[in-house]
Formats: C-alpha cells, structure tokens, sequence
C-alpha cells in the first residue's frame, strides 16, 4: 500500500513578538485589551503543556479515566526587554531618577508571535499564536565578559498562560490560547492583528 502523504512542511522563525495589558473597568465589571505594543528582541518563544491523567479501577480492570485541568507554562528569550513591560507585567516601578525598582505589580497581558509555515513547494504562510491570559515571572540572565567575540546577554522570562476570564469560545468556554494561518478568507483580521488582538469566531 502506497500512502498519499500531506504536502510536506516545516514551521520555523519567531518573527513577531507583541504583547497587550489586560484592563479591568470596575465599574462596568468588564474586560478589555489595551493598545497592542512590540516586544522588541525576542528571539524565542516556548510554552509547553502538562496534563496530568489518573486511571481508575473496577472489576478487575480499566474503569475510568479522568484528566486533570491542563497547566501550560514556558518562556520568552529576549535580548532586551521594554521600559513598558518592566513596569506594567514583571513587577518593577520607576523612581523620580529613572532607576527601576521591584517594588511594582506584575499585571496579566496577552502575548502573540508568526511563526512561517514553509511547504515542499516553496511557499511561506505566517501563523500566528495568541495566549490570552499570560503572568510573567522574575527574569534570569547572567552577565559575561566580552572576549575576542561578544554575545550578547539574554534574558529568560518564565511566563504561565491560564484561561481568559473574558475571551470565549463559541460554545462559551474559556479559551487560553489560539493558532491560526493566514488564508486569503482571514487575511484583514489576520493581519490586523498587531493592532488589535485576534479573538476565536464566536459563530
């Protein structure tokens, strides 16, 4: 038997990586996203998901099977990290002399990056990945001494992605993350995206 494979393809490149504050109005009891903004030198992006499993027996053999809530947590690489995202999401605040302090709060954001999906056939599609509901976590980094070549130091923030208090699945289920491919169909909304962020159909 001779199998008909898929048009082979391979994802590769961290293009664009942006990231918007979550808004909470207390008034209305409402969520928004605020104004989308560049995170300017990021060279990675990994997330990875957990769910844990249990089995249950009876009768001498497999019952049941039950998963536990998917736990989805990762990191962004980056060679320098904005003044906007120090302060507004990893918890640092600005003095009158301009020092960054880690005495600030570390609000939720969204976080997006493309990806190129590149096909047998040479062509290049953007894919974008969107996480709702993203907390950031202390940066490591370390710093060394220039030699006869120089690299330059990279910053490791570990990041968790939950469920959108607000962000909706059609079915009405908390949604945590979406990928999606540019198509000639989704191509306004696609590329729109870097200026407001790409929510899933609700239809």
């Amino acid at each position: 038997m001779t199998f008909a494979y898929d048009l082979r393809e391979g994802t590769h490149g961290n293009e664009q990586a942006f990231y918007a504050p979550i808004n909470y109005d207390a008034s209305t009891h409402t969520y928004t996203f605020g104004t989308i903004k560049p995170l300017t030198g990021a060279t990675s992006v990994k997330v990875e998901s957990k769910q844990d499993s249990q089995t249950f027996y009876a009768d001498n053999q497999s019952h049941l099977t039950l998963k536990g809530n998917k736990k989805t947590t990762g990191e962004i690489v980056v060679y320098q990290i904005p003044q906007d995202f120090l302060v507004n999401h990893l918890g640092y605040k600005l003095d009158s002399h301009g020092a960054l302090l880690d005495t600030g709060e570390s609000k939720p954001f969204a976080l997006g990056f493309t990806e190129i999906v590149t096909d047998a056939s040479g062509k290049d599609t953007p894919q974008l990945h969107m996480y709702y509901n993203v907390t950031a976590s202390a940066v490591t980094t370390t710093s060394k001494s220039d030699n006869d070549s120089v690299d330059l130091n990279e910053f490791s923030i570990p990041i968790t992605v939950n469920a959108s208090q607000f962000v909706k699945d059609k079915d009405g289920k908390a949604v945590s993350e979406l990928t999606i491919r540019r198509t000639t169909a989704n191509a306004t909304q696609f590329d729109a995206a870097y200026t407001s962020v790409y929510l899933p159909a609700t239809d």
